[in-house]
């Protein structure tokens, strides 16, 4: 059976959210046991416009996530993301580049968006590197030392910017 495309979204958002699906293989296979035919790019489109993503749940398990879903990550949430995911940060001028294990940096972006700092205009997310744009270069440092503190755990001396 083919559907149009907001009806395909709809059963792909469904699925999403009631099962732990990570690959367009497990997507296919799931509407191919509801008789949808669909081709993997058509996939690819309709998740890259549902703006969907991939998200860390537990150690080597990512799955497919809806922005909807998403809610104001607790310090805790954020603090484990940076010491299991983060592997080095680097700077220069009002630009921080994270870098992540591969296919760990889209959810780890999102943290970050999430925690709504005033000081970070935004994140722009790879596969494993992040780069985070901060709002004043005399901010930077003040940024780094959150981001190393989340990613050690411990209270760092204070960085003048």
């Amino acid at each position: 059976m083919t559907l149009k495309k907001r009806a395909r979204q709809d059963i792909i958002k469904n699925l999403i959210k009631k099962k732990k699906i990570g690959t367009h293989v497990e997507l296919l296979k799931e509407l191919a046991d509801r008789g949808i035919k669909v081709n993997q790019p058509t996939i690819s489109r309709d998740l890259r416009e549902m703006g969907v993503i991939k998200v860390a749940k537990g150690l080597n398990q990512v799955i497919y996530q809806l922005p909807t879903e998403f809610e104001v990550v607790n310090l805790d949430e954020i603090r484990h993301k940076f010491q299991n995911l983060v592997i080095d940060t680097k700077f220069t001028n009002n630009l921080i580049i994270l870098r992540t294990f591969p296919g760990e940096a889209q959810g780890m972006a999102k943290a970050i968006d999430s925690a709504a700092l005033n000081m970070i205009l935004g994140t722009i997310a790879g596969d494993d590197t992040i780069l985070v744009v901060i709002d004043k270069t005399a901010h930077v440092k003040q940024v780094l030392l959150v981001f190393d503190e989340l990613r050690t755990g411990k209270k760092s001396e204070k960085i003048s910017p």
